[in-house]
């Protein structure tokens, strides 16, 4: 592990803002690739474990984060958010060559550096999938989970390279057995959404229910947790993706910090 000041992978983030607060930038090696990890401390503390980790989704760097990261570290709640190999330039690797089990020991490997204290996930897209497999992990520490614009695909997506996965005809998200570790998981869980199924891939649909009704990722979550587990909030206006919709509207990501910080607790 090397810890510097100073992002090596700075120059191909996909949003370049610095951040508000004190940043350290960790190197781990996992077999033969290097990834990243980007550690953010409360302004007015030293910096220290952070007890939040978080992943990005498809197609991006630890920087798609950043409305949500910067915004938590202002009030006072660190974080550590990686890159994951196969989705990004900063984040490197082909997506031919990575699966997403693949990308669930790189976020395992830096989360073994938050142990005992890794109290909460944020996750944002797929990076549920990778969310859901460490919270397996950290099972008796967790015990906050926030998933914006969740999305799962079945078991045996886990061992395909990422190009198959990501851009193959549509996969039966519903038969994911990480329902199941939702409905095992004992904390809260924040599940966030625009107010529109979120089409960041052309083959994703929502699952078909009798009479024509529809079901999301999102919805399965909050049938898998006990209601009094979970909390939603749908995004006014959000007819996309919630994190693009963020990074333009700092007035909108700044009420959803207050959520999420009040959510997350002390940390």
């Amino acid at each position: 592990m090397k810890i510097s000041t100073q992002s090596p992978s700075r120059p191909r983030w996909q949003h370049p803002e610095d951040p508000p607060g004190p940043a350290r930038y960790v190197l781990e090696h996992l077999g033969f690739r290097r990834q990243e990890a980007r550690v953010l401390g409360p302004p007015a503390r030293s910096m220290g474990r952070p007890r939040l980790m978080a992943i990005h989704g498809a197609g991006a760097d630890y920087t798609q984060l950043n409305p949500l990261l910067y915004g938590l570290q202002q009030r006072g709640v660190g974080s550590l958010a990686m890159n994951l190999s196969g989705h990004s330039d900063a984040g490197g690797g082909a997506p031919a060559m990575v699966s997403v089990d693949f990308n669930v020991k790189e976020a395992l490997r830096f989360g073994e550096r938050l142990k005992p204290g890794l109290l909460a996930l944020l996750a944002v897209d797929m990076g549920a999938m990778v969310a859901l497999r460490a919270a397996q992990v950290h099972a008796l520490s967790l015990h906050r989970l926030v998933l914006i614009d969740p999305f799962f695909y079945p078991d045996t997506a886990f061992n395909r390279p990422l190009s198959q996965v990501l851009n193959c005809p549509s996969l039966r998200w519903e038969q994911s057995r990480l329902l199941e570790v939702l409905q095992q998981y004992m904390g809260q869980v924040m599940v966030i959404t625009g107010e529109a199924l979120p089409l960041s891939l052309p083959h994703r649909r929502p699952a078909p229910l009798e009479g024509g009704a529809t079901f999301t990722p999102a919805d399965a979550i909050a049938r898998a947790v006990l209601p009094r587990r979970v909390s939603r909030i749908t995004i006014t206006g959000c007819t996309g993706q919630v994190m693009p919709w963020l990074q333009t509207r700092p007035d909108v990501a700044n009420r959803l910090n207050d959520s999420i910080a009040s959510f997350l607790g002390p940390m």
